[in-house]
């Protein structure tokens, strides 16, 4: 059995080899790609990796994208990633209605000091994707614990009227998606 961790070296290798991965066992189209001008030439960050079928174009392509999530592949990795992910529990792809990517993974490398980063990455991934996965190196855990506990405290008081927009995005560890990804290389995650 092959590691994603140890066939990766940096975050852009373990980017393309997480692409490779979710091409082989989901059949949809990932890419990696950093930025795009959406109208007016306003810049658009996006997720380091896209799931299509994507809607940058005008219209809105959610109710294709409901009917992806029935998907046998796509129910097994969202209920893979409830099983593992920090926020399990608060999961809800229902919270954006109008997104421009079917699934988008953000991979951070970070460590405490990046707190705002990787919140921001949250957000892009809510705003941006059908299902957000915010993937974390082991060394920043206790970041987005950290972070994960924030949201849930900024909901409870209330502090900003549509907090659940961030329940769309999984928070999980990258020892725990790679576990998620081995499984699927090694044919045991279709059937467990």
């Amino acid at each position: 059995m092959i590691k994603m961790v140890e066939r990766s070296k940096t975050v852009i290798d373990y980017e393309k080899n997480v692409i490779e991965v979710l091409n082989r066992n989901l059949g949809l189209i990932s890419t990696r790609q950093k930025s795009m001008k959406i109208e007016d030439d306003t810049y658009s960050p996006v997720p380091d990796i896209i799931i299509g079928p994507t809607s940058f174009e005008k219209g809105n392509r959610n109710e294709e994208y409901k009917e992806l999530l029935q998907k046998r592949k796509i129910k097994k990795l969202i209920k893979l990633l409830k099983g593992k992910a920090l926020n399990a529990d608060q999961f809800s792809p229902e919270v954006n209605e109008n997104p421009r990517v079917f699934i988008g993974i953000e991979c951070e490398n970070s460590t405490a000091k990046d707190a705002k980063h990787m919140l921001g990455s949250i957000t892009n991934l809510s705003l941006m994707s059908k299902v957000g996965i915010l993937v974390v190196y082991d060394h920043g855990k206790e970041t987005l614990e950290r972070i994960e506990k924030y949201l849930t405290f900024v909901e409870r008081k209330e502090k900003i009227k549509h907090v659940d927009a961030f329940k769309n995005v999984f928070l999980i560890t990258k020892s725990n998606f790679d576990d998620i990804l081995d499984k699927w290389e090694n044919g045991r995650s279709l059937t467990e």
